[in-house]
């Protein structure tokens, strides 16, 4: 009886995760929607109304942080410097990081809703553990690369000569990917005994 009680409770939060999900995988699609839309009509805006001096405080300074740096460029900026290209790959990572959230949703979503069901170790868990994996190993490459476009950008439009910037992986996301595929390997023996078990009964 406490074992049934116990495997409804994990039921209902396996529902509830999955709502809350469901609420992230869409909000990611819309962000996507959104960067891309915004993306596109920055190609059809005419040149001048992406120039510095629409983006100048009243006292003709420039503030702004971006990945947790302050930048603060002052006056030396030039009123017809260009941030179309800053804008522009801003938005692309947006677009490819909220790609690669709404993939990740939309997975743990689909494998709560096996364990709603009662079936955590269906075959196709597996598969969504390995994309799940793969997608983080290759964002741990990316999402800093598209990191790196835009602070390239922003050092090119101030002409900071004395900032550079030096690529290297997310590691944390990297080890997370591999620790998710070596998971996905341990559901897909599981997935093995379970079809084993059922054969048999």
């Amino acid at each position: 009886m406490k074992k049934d009680l116990d495997l409804n409770k994990v039921k209902r939060f396996a529902k509830s995760l999955r709502i809350v999900m469901n609420v992230f995988y869409w909000s990611s699609v819309i962000a996507i929607i959104i960067a891309a839309v915004l993306l596109t009509l920055i190609g059809f805006l005419p040149k001048e109304y992406l120039t510095a001096k629409h983006f100048l405080n009243g006292n003709g300074s420039f503030n702004f942080t971006f990945n947790g740096l302050q930048f603060s460029p002052g006056t030396s900026i030039s009123e017809n410097a260009d941030f179309a290209p800053v804008i522009m790959s801003i938005l692309g990572f947006v677009i490819i990081y909220g790609f690669a959230l709404a993939v990740i949703f939309k997975q743990i979503r689909n494998i709560l809703k096996t364990v709603e069901t009662g079936t955590p170790f269906e075959k196709d868990n597996t598969k969504r553990l390995t994309i799940i994996g793969t997608v983080l190993i290759i964002g741990s490459f990316v999402f800093n690369a598209m990191n790196g476009l835009v602070t390239i950008n922003i050092i090119k439009l101030f002409e900071w000569n004395k900032y550079s910037f030096a690529y290297s992986p997310d590691l944390f996301i990297l080890f997370t990917g591999l620790l998710i595929l070596i998971l996905a390997g341990i559901f897909n023996y599981g997935a093995y005994l379970q079809n084993e078990y059922d054969t048999t009964l």
